[in-house]
């Protein structure tokens, strides 16, 4: 969490060169100094940029111009020197990121007092706070998060290979083991075959042999029956 509330001077937002709201957090009344900021500003330029004014730091966000907003909106957080950037920036992005929340770009031009000095409040409360995001922080967990995805759909990929790959060794094996089962099978009908063709032969020669016996033993083994 990064602190301003002991560093911030002054915070703003403008409309073009028109201030829709602004606090001054040290009482130093910088109005003449964020003027000379926002005419240097192009109108609509998106831009984000530190200028140096004594021993202050003016940091500011500008967006880009649209047909709404032809003038562009620009978030102000003006801070001691020795603040440094990057807090005052990350503060400066949530409050745009809350600003156009409540207010969109149609709205802008028309939006009341009230409301504004309502939004103002919560200028002054998100500054004192600090509690803002940090977008690198935020970034880098956005990409750890995308990365863990990432090598957990590897991990799947690669565990459903293993179990594709157990699954082609089984069929192989199953392929290889119907092929054997068929070779079997054909040597076994052959062997069933040739044993049958060998009996008959047997049992062929055993009816011939009898019925020679019987008729030597009729006719006598010359065949010479009256």
């Amino acid at each position: 969490m990064s602190e301003l509330k002991d560093d911030a001077i002054y915070a703003a937002i403008a409309h073009g060169d028109t201030i829709l709201c602004q606090h001054d957090f040290a009482k130093r009344d910088p109005k003449e100094v964020v003027q000379l900021v926002l005419a240097k500003i192009s109108p609509g330029e998106s831009k984000k940029a530190s200028l140096m004014y004594q021993d202050l730091s003016i940091h500011y966000i500008t967006t880009q111009a649209t047909s709404d907003t032809p003038e562009g909106v620009t978030f102000i957080l003006i801070t001691k020197e020795s603040c440094g950037r990057k807090a005052p920036f990350l503060c400066l992005l949530e409050l745009e990121k809350k600003f156009n929340q409540q207010y969109s770009l149609q709205t802008i031009g028309s939006a009341s007092k009230d409301s504004l000095n309502k939004f103002e409040g919560e200028m002054v409360t998100l500054v004192n706070s600090g509690k803002y995001e940090d977008v690198a922080k935020v970034a880098q967990s956005e990409i750890n998060k995308v990365r863990d995805i990432m090598v957990e759909n590897v991990e799947q990929i690669l565990e459903r290979g293993e179990r594709i790959s157990l699954l082609v060794n089984r069929t192989d094996e199953m392929t290889n083991n119907a092929v054997a089962f068929r070779k079997r099978s054909t040597q076994a009908k052959r062997n069933l075959w040739w044993k049958n063709v060998k009996m008959g032969a047997l049992l062929g020669t055993g009816v011939a042999g009898l019925v020679y016996v019987a008729i030597g033993s009729v006719c006598g083994f010359g065949f010479q029956c009256v």
